[in-house]
């Protein structure tokens, strides 16, 4: 029987709208809220397509790349490659990992293969988009179809809702956002996760890093199939507006659009995160804010919170802190640990010396290597210097005493709890595949604002001291980068920024060195960074460098602010040093203009080239220090310094001689 083309037509409507993933919406009613903008999707209901396109076996573990399909979106399916391992031998079923990249980066078998060797079956999703490993032109990989949620041609909806021709609405909507999209495809490989041979359909758990980490949120927030999850530099939320209201705050600009803070942003999904949660990254983040990190996730009503905040560093973790995701999915998908609670911590800031005095107290149940206390007077929490406190023990509690320079200035606590490792045995990817000895936990962040702190009225026992640094023993106060590059080598701190070491006005810096193979010391300093002491203040990436004889003995090197050299090859020197955020030494560091660039610095910073004595000579400590809160930045600029943040981690990520 032949049927007539318009009842044809009309019997197969149905099945053509059912092949798109999500139902339509109209303008003006699209979904304000996480629940109905998750509801018409069913992460299972379609099928995955599941393409294996290379499959290969290594140390007893078996990997494969492939692709599945997300849905299909505007007549078109959008596929996701990835990476998928698990271990060969096995007794009984294992729990899943969702691992999601960082932002410029790419799925790598070796996060995968890491997760394997510790007994879980994982899979590394290629949201991004880039060729993986392996993957040679014209194999299947990720292909978004017709949408595209990736950084390469679509950077601009993460941030926006606005409809263009790679959004699914022709209007503003949070299912335009690349945010949305991803979390979809995480979604789906959580049901891929599930419906493998060798997993346990309820213990899977989601971690990411950077972009990743918000990623992790996301799906934590939306997917109660997620049962651990483990964020890293990223999934801290907007910032709230009492710390907007905070003079001198690393807040970002506000997105405008009332569609994406209800339904984007991931404050949002952090309220609806009941699975145990771990957050790991450092204290100086540009991508995960510190401030907004602890103000949101009181909000999780999760009854298992804990946080890892490595000190000092950007974007990169601590070894103490790396296994804790590995130990945080132990003991919350396998049941084999338990691991300390949260530090308590306390804080008196007029104490029974008129100083601030901190008591943390870590979980008795578990023995104790060292506990930090680590406190500062900076508002920015982006760029904030966190002194190490002097720690006793008095019983069951670590106290410190906490010498204050100004009674006028805010007040935040912090502290980490070092405890040795449970399980050596554990594994991670190929570029940090052991384990150290020993990891931490870190403790909530207390925050005094400058108004409660005069009401509290501390006393100021601190002065300003000359002496920045005695003898670079322990590097307690700095951060090293590139350990095993001795030519790129490179030490940084922010302690020049504190009001007791701020270099004095009309200072010369000096540094007294000892190698006997003679060279030059390479310095940067960074000055103003993003504007926080004002526009009209110098901003700026600086270089010198300070050549040294070959000798025995120790020399003195000095340098005044007219030696430096603007990275950038035009930019002018600062007035003074008081706008100094991070001074660093380093083997080898390039200055100049594009195409015109010198390089500075000799010889190899090792073992050999030793340091000690950083001061300020002369000049005059200012009776007013200048303190973080000038004008902020506007958005273009902003989105610039944030770019250039992320290039330079990238960029160190792939000299990491880990990898």
């Amino acid at each position: 029987m032949i049927l007539p083309r318009l009842l044809l037509a009309t019997l197969c409507l149905p099945f053509m709208l059912a092949a798109e993933t999500l139902p339509p919406v109209e303008e003006g009613k699209v979904p304000m809220s996480i629940e109905a903008l998750y509801a018409p999707f069913d992460p299972a209901k379609e099928p995955l397509e599941v393409t294996v396109v290379k499959e290969h076996e290594e140390d007893g573990i078996v990997v494969r790349r492939l692709t599945y399909v997300v849905g299909t979106f505007k007549g078109r399916k959008s596929v996701m490659g990835a990476f998928h391992a698990f271990p060969k031998q096995r007794a009984g079923k294992l729990p899943g990992i969702v691992q999601m990249h960082g932002g410029g980066q790419v799925a790598q078998a070796g996060t995968v293969v890491g997760w394997a060797r510790n007994g879980y079956s994982a899979i590394a999703i290629n949201w991004g988009g880039e060729a993986m490993a392996g993957q040679l032109p014209g194999e299947p990989g990720t292909d978004w179809g017709a949408l595209d949620a990736t950084q390469k041609g679509h950077n601009s909806h993460y941030a926006s809702c606005l409809p263009d021709g790679m959004t699914l609405d022709p209007f503003e909507s949070p299912r335009n956002s690349n945010w949305f999209l991803i979390t979809l495809a995480a979604q789906r490989a959580v049901t891929f996760l599930q419906r493998q041979p060798e997993v346990d359909p309820a213990r899977i758990g989601a971690t990411g890093h950077s972009m990743g980490g918000t990623l992790t949120v996301m799906l934590a927030g939306s997917d109660p199939r997620i049962k651990a999850a483990a964020p890293s530099c990223g999934g801290v939320g907007g910032a709230p507006e009492s710390l907007r209201a905070r003079s001198g705050n690393a807040a970002r600009p506000k997105n405008p659009s009332r569609i994406h803070a209800a339904t984007i942003d991931e404050t949002n999904y952090l309220r609806r995160v009941t699975c145990p949660i771990v957050y790991l990254g450092p204290q100086n983040d540009f991508n995960g804010l510190l401030d907004e990190l602890f103000m949101n996730w009181e909000a999780v009503p999760a009854k298992q919170v804990a946080f890892a905040i490595s000190k000092h560093l950007n974007h990169r973790q601590d070894p103490g802190a790396s296994f804790v995701d590995a130990l945080w999915f132990e003991q919350h998908l396998k049941g084999g640990i338990t691991l300390p609670r949260t530090p308590e911590i306390a804080a008196v800031l007029k104490g029974p010396q008129g100083e601030p005095l901190v008591t943390v107290r870590p979980d008795p149940a578990h023995p104790v290597e060292k506990v930090e206390i680590l406190y500062s007077c900076d508002p920015n929490g982006q760029f904030r210097f966190w002194r190490g406190a002097v720690v006793r023990r008095e019983g069951a509690a670590w106290l410190a005493r906490c010498p204050v320079f100004s009674t006028g200035l805010p007040l935040y606590f912090i502290a980490n709890v070092h405890y040795r490792f449970p399980d050596p045995e554990l594994a991670g990817p190929p570029w940090n595949a052991l384990p150290g000895k020993y990891y931490f936990l870190s403790s909530k962040l207390l925050a005094f604002e400058a108004p409660a702190v005069q009401a509290a009225g501390p006393v100021a026992t601190d002065a300003h001291d000359r002496l920045v640094e005695a003898d670079f023993a322990t590097l307690g106060d700095w951060y090293e980068l590139e350990r095993g590059h001795p030519e790129f080598r490179q030490i940084v701190t922010r302690k020049v920024k504190d009001p007791k070491w701020r270099g004095p006005d009309g200072a010369t810096l000096a540094i007294d060195v000892r190698d006997p193979r003679g060279g030059t010391l390479a310095l940067s300093f960074d000055f103003n960074s993003y504007r926080q002491y004002g526009a009209e203040r110098v901003s700026g990436e600086f270089a010198a460098e300070l050549p040294f004889a070959a000798s025995p003995e120790w020399q003195t090197l000095e340098l005044e602010l007219s030696d430096l050299i603007p990275v950038d090859g035009k930019s002018a020197l600062p007035e003074s040093w008081q706008t100094l955020c991070a001074l660093g030494i380093s083997g080898r560091l390039r200055a100049g203009p594009p195409g015109a660039e010198k390089t500075l610095g000799a010889g190899r910073f090792d073992a050999e080239r030793r340091l000690r004595q950083l001061r300020w000579v002369g000049g005059t400590v200012p009776g007013t220090l200048l303190m973080p809160g000038g004008s902020v930045l506007d958005p273009a600029a902003r989105a610039r310094e944030f770019q250039r943040q992320i290039d330079r981690s990238i960029e160190l990520e792939k000299r990491d001689p880990r990898k």
